[in-house]
């Protein structure tokens, strides 16, 4: 599924640490704090949607963005992304974050 939404935030993570076995364990990462909407259900009544993170490549896709560091703006900004949606439980489904870039022309997301 493509789609445009409104990325809050970017985060790049590496390093390692010891598992529960006092194995080393790796990890390296970039997160993307996307906005998605907020799922109702029989239950519940929403408004509105919220931000998720969503990992996307390890953490040298944080060098692709670093150009927006000190001109991020303070609503984000909208990217164009591909989700494979897939089953995850009886009525769920998972979202998987396949690619993401910079909505053309970068535009700032409407406060």
């Amino acid at each position: 599924m493509k789609s445009t939404v409104v990325c809050t935030a970017i985060k790049a993570s590496s390093g390692s640490f010891k598992n529960a076995e006092g194995q080393s364990v790796n990890f390296d990462s970039t997160t993307f704090y996307l906005n998605i909407d907020l799922a109702s259900s029989q239950n519940t009544k929403t408004i509105g949607n919220v931000s998720r993170p969503f990992k996307f490549g390890d953490s040298k896709e944080f060098d692709k963005w670093a150009n927006y560091a000190n001109k991020w703006p303070d609503a984000g900004i909208l990217v164009d992304v591909e989700f494979a949606i897939e089953a995850s439980g009886a009525d769920g489904t998972k979202l998987t974050l396949k690619s993401i870039k910079p909505a053309a022309p970068a535009q700032k997301a409407a406060a």
